[in-house]
């Protein structure tokens, strides 16, 4: 079966992914933030970020096949939270791609874009960091509550995959009120609960299909 081979390989991206995500975070926790050409100069900036890069690559992977084995379990709600969420994951590889390889240039050659009133934060170009918030946070609220009431696969990932995005995705100041310690906990639980479900996607068979599905009432 070609369509559950992929799922359990999806399901193998999201492990990975998950777990690239987690690491990112703690690695990029001494940095201490996003804003300031001094923290883009941080030996830690590129490793940390490029395990952001490659978490969110496999992570776009890994929600195919996470919506793909409960897809009718979930409903409406489900194919709502993952077209936002993917689009969300997919704006994450593209902010990725500028803070591993743009962002270390930008420092060094052009330090006040990187400010907080600088050029690469402002209309257009800051559009792309405020829609990426606004589409993983909603998205993977709403796939998480789908996936939680689908009872298909794992609650507790589904719960660390909700809690996570909420704190790992939020700005930290000085642009929003959330700590970066927040931060750091939510990439965690974010990566924890994607690892979570990934595995369960690798290990497990695919449900019955004559199980009704999941109806709104």
């Amino acid at each position: 079966m070609q369509s559950e081979r992929f799922i359990r390989w999806s399901g193998a991206a999201l492990l990975l992914g998950g777990v690239a995500i987690a690491l990112f975070v703690i690695v990029l926790y001494p940095v201490g933030g996003f804003f300031g050409a001094q923290r883009a100069r941080d030996p830690l900036w590129v490793p940390a970020h490029t395990l952001h890069l490659i978490g969110a690559l496999l992570t776009l992977f890994g929600v195919v096949g996470l919506y793909g084995r409960q897809i009718e379990r979930t409903g409406p709600l489900g194919a709502i939270g993952f077209a936002i969420a993917f689009v969300g994951t997919a704006l994450f590889v593209g902010t990725g791609m500028l803070t591993t390889f743009v962002w270390p240039v930008l420092a060094a050659f052009a330090p006040a874009t990187l400010e907080l009133d600088g050029a690469l934060f402002v209309r257009p170009a800051g559009v792309l960091f405020g829609v990426t918030i606004l589409t993983l946070i909603p998205g993977y609220l709403l796939l998480g509550l789908a996936t939680f009431r689908a009872g298909v696969l794992p609650r507790g990932g589904a719960l660390l995959l909700m809690v996570g995005v909420v704190f790992a995705i939020a700005p930290p100041p000085p642009v929003g009120p959330f700590p970066w310690i927040g931060l750091v906990v939510g990439g965690v639980l974010f990566g924890a609960g994607a690892a979570w479900l990934g595995y369960s996607l690798w290990s497990t068979e695919a449900p019955d299909r004559s199980i009704r599905p999941w109806r709104s009432t």
